[in-house]
């Protein structure tokens, strides 16, 4: 039996539609995020909930690290996303969900130490330069 069957049967023949990831946007804080899931609705659909999210800035488009106290200093917002499918996959969609830190500072001060902190500081500056 491949695989894509052994999936399917520990589905109970009725996997969910789509599996999203919850990433850091390149540039933004590096740290594990809130919101990894799957869904049984269809791809267009789900795509379409992200859309009216973003709009609105609800639901999927705000995350939090794992492990936080979920301030506000914490919030992370979503960018955008990436959609991957394969005949080979079980799932209809693989969303890839990119989140910016709202307020690196304080999640790199927070999370990684005032050293860095200062450092990101230091880079920022130089880079408006």
């Amino acid at each position: 039996m491949d695989f894509k069957s052994k999936i399917a049967i520990a589905w109970n023949g009725d996997p969910p539609k789509v599996k999203y990831i919850a990433e850091p946007m390149p540039g933004t804080p590096y740290l594990r995020l809130l919101g990894n899931g799957i869904s049984s609705t269809p791809i267009d659909k789900f795509l379409n909930y992200l859309e009216q999210d973003k709009a609105k800035q609800k639901g999927k488009y705000f995350t939090f690290p794992i492990n936080s106290n979920q301030t506000e200093e914490d919030l992370y917002v979503l960018e955008g996303w990436e959609v991957y499918t394969s005949p080979e996959s079980c799932y209809e969609a693989i969303v890839i969900l990119y989140y910016s830190a709202l307020y690196p500072y304080q999640v790199i001060k927070k999370y990684m130490g005032e050293v860095m902190a200062e450092e990101y500081l230091q880079e920022t500056v130089s880079a408006l330069n």
